[in-house]
């Protein structure tokens, strides 16, 4: 088994309603694990990363 973690960065580091809606977008993929997000004002910007289990069937 091997893992995929992904690490996008998103252009929104201060709306409240966007980390939620992101978060549970990411968590609504199925396989996928999300690992983190914060948030971060000062460069308005937050880190996510999320991971999935690849398969090469």
């Amino acid at each position: 088994m091997k893992i995929i973690e992904c690490v996008p960065n998103f252009s929104e580091g201060r709306n409240p309603a966007f980390f939620e809606a992101l978060k549970q977008s990411i968590k609504n993929i199925p396989n996928v694990t999300l690992l983190s997000l914060e948030p971060d004002g000062d460069y308005h910007r937050p880190t996510s990363s999320y991971s999935d289990e690849y398969s090469s069937k």
